[in-house]
């Protein structure tokens, strides 16, 4: 997306920028940074533009020696009673989104650690026996010899937006939607699990 942006519009000056979890949004409202690529759920009242740039398979994190390891894919239902680890430092409903709590069956969640990163998870899942629930691209990029990941077959796929704030009518925010990619299979590149910020402004 940024590479078709940045040919399109070869006057403005583009900068990426990584944020942690739980920041997209803030920066964003406060200022910050021009437009974001960003999973939701976002708070309801967030006063931003939100278009899908791309929809991808949800996966479970498993320890390589899990009784589910032999599977080529799970349900949510093959999760029950395995804490789940949960991202630190976002929403409520940022949690319940990635934990799918509550579950359809009625199963309570077993809350486990919080973790930061990626590489918190990964050593909650070897060491704890915990499962995160992730966006396929994440797996791909954090690979580990000591977890697996499985496509969770019965949960929606997980979503990539690119948000902007409301009113924005700068002519360098309102080209970078048309260089978003239509909703499709993920591209090659792919953001992590920490969202990724844009700003535009004239060379």
């Amino acid at each position: 997306m940024l590479v078709r942006f940045r040919a399109r519009n070869p006057d403005l000056r583009v900068e990426f920028i990584q944020l942690p979890w739980g920041e997209q949004i803030d920066r964003l409202l406060a200022g910050n940074v021009d437009a974001v690529l960003a999973r939701p759920p976002f708070p309801a009242d967030s006063p931003v533009d939100a278009a899908t740039v791309y929809r991808e398979p949800r996966v479970a994190g498993l320890r390589a020696g899990s009784a589910l390891a032999d599977r080529g894919s799970v349900l949510l239902g093959d999760l029950d009673g395995i804490p789940v680890a949960l991202a630190r430092g976002v929403t409520r409903e940022w949690t319940d989104y990635w934990a799918v709590d509550p579950r359809p069956n009625g199963v309570p969640v077993v809350r486990g650690p919080l973790i930061s990163t990626i590489e918190e998870a990964l050593t909650a899942v070897t060491m704890e026996s915990t499962v995160f629930i992730t966006a396929e691209s994440v797996g791909t990029r954090y690979s580990h010899p000591g977890v697996l990941y499985l496509p969770v077959d019965d949960i929606p796929w997980c979503r990539v937006q690119l948000c902007t704030r409301w009113g924005d009518r700068r002519a360098g925010v309102l080209a970078l939607p048309s260089a978003a990619k239509e909703p499709r299979d993920p591209p090659t590149h792919r953001p992590s699990a920490a969202s990724s910020s844009v700003s535009t402004s004239p060379r």
